[in-house]
């Protein structure tokens, strides 16, 4: 309902009604797209459109009129003992047979009074309180709207109730009202005769008999006078005079109007505001539509069947004071979804509940948040409210997946996803349990996975998190004295910042966690507090650093065992002189730490390019670790539930070529299934380049060279670095993503473990298989770079040559082996082993026309031509 003034004492009153016999809700009525912003005067045209409520189709418009249901001047029962009547006198069903009778206006004092009314036996201290009543019939409440017009005449104040429910208030205080609550202000002047007239919409009429209860207080004992007068009216509805079936319609008003667009239901489900009983909603009725608001109230149940769907408009919320019980399965997911797809509703709202909720098999889509900034900034925000939820699925909303206040939180084998900066999952001063879910994460700042502050005895365990590439984003953050949270088996990977963030006096133990890809694997700053045992980090710039992060707050204590650090871009370890670390029982394969059984060398993990960490039989790893009750166990996390997608990473350096003309090279290789965007990424350290716009495609490589015209045969993405040059006494290489990630970093030698024949013998480096890790210079060998103009020729006769479709090979200084062809990017097309002869016969019917080295006993002896 809308009332808009104007000009010459003229006003239009609006309101939208939908002929729902039994209940009737007042909607959206609105002038659109109006460049008037002042009042509208009298013959002034101007439109107005009717805006359907969810679940209702527009009929038409028509004019309607107040009813008179209570006349001034009416008669009314009446108590003027100044007794303490309670509330029980508002009710329909009170008894007041025993109250006086009289007319309006009632009163005393002013002398125009009909029916006068008592005050007491003293004067100077007057009855505070006088309570009337009037009882009226209404005979069919489907004619009329929730709409009233109130003239009320009072002095000095009053409470007005219909059928026990306050309408109104009068120049009385707010809370509740006894029977000697006093008015705000005395009447004087022309207030004392004034009717006051109110429009409201709160109000719900019975069929049959109805009763207006009226309690008229004074401002104080001394009061003068007292004046009571009403009058009440009802707006008629009905359709049968429609004046138009346009929901835009154009208004030219010359006197008070009161136009009705009327709707019928379109027959779907449709929740009420308020939900006061236990309901259950049924698989039959879904998906059921959410009008706007609506609230489970305080010891009400509502239960959600599988597979029922909730559909919600714009930023209507779900409020539960009470508590939800959703029963999804995972073949039956419940979803609460918006009406009109990619318009955000608002969120579903636990607030000071009065019962366990429990959420199971549930996908919750384009939410967004309640009305509260920060109590309510999520798609399931909590406060003061125990949430226990399992199977949730929230991945497409526009804020914050979860959010608690002072709540016991539990989730559960559930995958969060959001597109803006915050956390997926942020609980405060409460209880958190997040077990078996899955994090993914976005390219905003300031983004964690899970955050928990002033948490005590949490539990993070067995989650996956992964892709958190905004800046200074965490996997997980601990704060605000977090006290003894146990974070066990959780898989981490690719966050530009901490795999797990540890600050302000909080206190974690960690145990079966594998890190990798992360700027640093645990953080612990500010008087926080780690033990950090038995995890596995890889490519992890600095696995554990312990600092002072705030200055004057003090540094962090942390105690490292049992652990395995691999392949750290930066250092194993860092601690500041403001903090502690302790190392034990942990082996590094980039430095020997300083601790007590530290280790140092090749952990042989499986497959660490396709993060596969399990230790083969012969890692140094096996056997290293004692656990706190003295037994010998092996070093690193035990957890391989989880997985990653590996990550391109260098397969061929030439860094010492053997003649001029043959030029450097990188090789960077891509050992997924997948296509990869490499735009962004980065050669630092030894040589500069950026990667333009670039994909590579699965199992292929890229070549990034010194020299362009020095490959003129390469017929693979080859790129020129920007500058630099590669060392000829060995140096790092480092490639990082376009989020700033490390993902690959070698540091090669040039003498014993590094194969020697790469330092100027004509050999590169090269990658013996893209299963190795390539950081240790046992999984390189040396190979003829083939892009080079000139062959090394040896005592070995080659013909014919050019040739069709085989070769002959004579040699009198060796024995042959084997023989292959390679084409010019580096790929074998034919070979076949000899059993050491001195003559040997390559035969290749079916090979490309083109030119190719010839190799005997992996030595490039020459170049051959074939033609067609």
């Amino acid at each position: 309902q809308d009332e808009f003034s104007l000009d010459n004492d003229v006003s239009l009153n609006t309101a939208s009604i939908p002929a729902t016999a039994g209940h009737i809700e007042i909607n959206e009525i609105k002038i659109p797209n109006s460049p008037w912003n002042g009042p509208y005067f009298q013959n002034m045209p101007f439109e107005l459109e009717a805006v359907p409520g969810t679940g209702q189709d527009f009929q038409g418009w028509t004019v309607g009129n107040f009813e008179t249901l209570i006349a001034q001047d009416s008669d009314w029962k009446y108590l003027d003992d100044g007794s303490n009547q309670g509330t029980a006198w508002r009710e329909l069903t009170f008894n007041d047979a025993s109250w006086s009778t009289g007319a309006a206006e009632l009163g005393y004092g002013d002398g125009d009074e009909v029916t006068t009314v008592s005050y007491g036996s003293d004067a100077d201290n007057k009855f505070i309180t006088t309570y009337f009543r009037h009882t009226f019939t209404v005979d069919n409440i489907s004619d009329y709207a929730p709409l009233f017009q109130l003239s009320l005449l009072r002095d000095d104040a009053a409470a007005v109730y219909l059928n026990g429910q306050e309408l109104l208030r009068s120049n009385l205080p707010e809370g509740e009202i006894e029977y000697n609550t006093t008015a705000l202000d005395f009447a004087a002047g022309a207030t004392e005769s004034t009717f006051f007239e109110f429009l409201i919409e709160n109000g719900d009429l019975t069929a049959g008999e109805n009763v207006i209860a009226v309690e008229v207080h004074q401002f104080n004992g001394e009061s003068s006078d007292l004046s009571f007068n009403f009058a009440l009216k009802a707006l008629k509805t009905g359709t049968s005079d429609i004046i138009s079936t346009n929901p835009l319609i154009t208004i030219n008003l010359s006197s008070d109007t009161f136009l009705i667009a009327n709707y019928l239901p379109t027959g779907e489900c449709i929740l009420p505001r308020e939900i006061t009983e236990n309901t259950t909603l049924t698989i039959d009725c879904s998906p059921y539509l959410v009008p706007e608001d609506v609230t489970v109230l305080e010891n009400v149940s509502l239960t959600v069947e599988a597979g029922v769907e909730i559909h919600f408009p714009a930023e209507a919320n779900l409020i539960i004071n009470g508590n939800m019980d959703v029963e999804g399965t995972q073949d039956a997911l419940c979803r609460f979804r918006a009406i009109d797809e990619s318009t955000p509703w608002g969120s579903v709202i636990f607030n000071n509940t009065t019962g366990i909720s429990h959420l199971n098999g549930l996908e919750i889509i384009d939410a967004s948040q309640g009305h509260h900034p920060i109590y309510e900034n999520a798609a399931i925000s909590a406060f003061h409210a125990t949430v226990e939820m399992d199977n949730l699925v929230i991945e497409e909303v526009f804020s914050n997946p979860i959010l608690a206040y002072y709540s016991d939180i539990t989730l559960r084998n559930s995958q969060l996803h959001s597109a803006i900066t915050g956390d997926l999952i942020n609980v405060k001063y409460g209880n958190g349990i997040v077990e078996n879910c899955i994090f993914r994460g976005n390219n905003e700042v300031d983004t964690d996975a899970i955050d928990f502050d002033e948490v005590e005895n949490g539990i993070i365990r067995h989650n996956k998190i992964y892709d958190f590439f905004g800046f200074n984003s965490d996997g997980i953050d601990l704060g605000e004295e977090s006290v003894d949270v146990i974070l066990e088996e959780n898989f981490i990977h690719n966050c530009t910042d901490k795999g797990v963030s540890v600050g302000q006096r909080s206190s974690i133990l960690a145990t079966n966690n594998t890190i990798i890809n992360c700027a640093q694997g645990f953080g612990i700053k500010d008087l926080a507090t780690a033990e950090i045992d038995q995890n596995t980090f890889y490519n992890v710039a600095i696995p554990v650093a312990s600092f002072e992060k705030n200055i004057g707050i003090g540094g962090g204590i942390a105690f490292l065992s049992n652990s395995i650090l691999s392949n750290s871009p930066e250092s194993p370890v860092f601690v500041d002189e403001f903090s502690i670390l302790e190392v034990s029982n942990t082996l590094s394969d980039t430095e020997l730490l300083s601790g007590v059984e530290t280790v140092s060398g090749h952990p042989r993990f499986e497959n660490p390019t396709q993060n596969d960490f399990n230790l083969q039989s012969n890692s140094l790893a096996i056997g290293e670790g004692i656990d706190n009750t003295g037994m010998v166990i092996d070093l690193g996390s035990k957890n391989y539930d989880f997985s990653a997608a590996a990550q391109v990473h260098l397969s061929g350096i030439h860094y010492n070529p053997l003649e001029e003309n043959e030029g450097e090279y990188l090789l960077i290789f891509n050992p997924t299934s997948e296509v990869i965007d490499l735009t962004g990424y980065v050669i630092s350290e030894a040589v500069d380049f950026v990667f333009p716009a670039a994909q590579i495609l699965p199992g292929k490589r890229v070549w990034i060279v010194e020299d362009g015209d020095l490959f003129p045969n390469v017929n693979e993405q080859l790129f020129v670095w920007t500058s630099g040059k590669l060392s000829n006494n060995g140096e790092t290489i480092r490639l990082t993503d376009a989020h700033g990630i490390i993902i690959d970093q070698v540091t090669y030698g040039i003498t014993a473990p590094w194969p020697e024949a790469a330092n100027g013998l004509g050999d590169y480096l090269a990658l013996v298989s893209h299963d190795l890790d390539n950081h240790f210079a046992e999984s390189w060998t040396a190979e003829f770079p083939v892009s080079i103009e000139d062959i090394v020729v040896s005592d070995i006769l080659v013909y014919p040559n050019p040739t069709q479709e085989f070769l002959t090979i004579e040699s009198n200084e060796m024995l042959i082996e084997s023989v292959e062809l390679v084409n010019l990017i580096g790929q074998t097309v034919k070979i076949q082993a000899f059993a050491k002869v001195s003559q040997a016969q390559l035969n290749f019917p079916k090979i490309a026309s083109g030119i190719y080295i010839l190799r005997v006993n992996g030595v490039g002896v020459e170049k051959v031509l074939i033609l067609e």
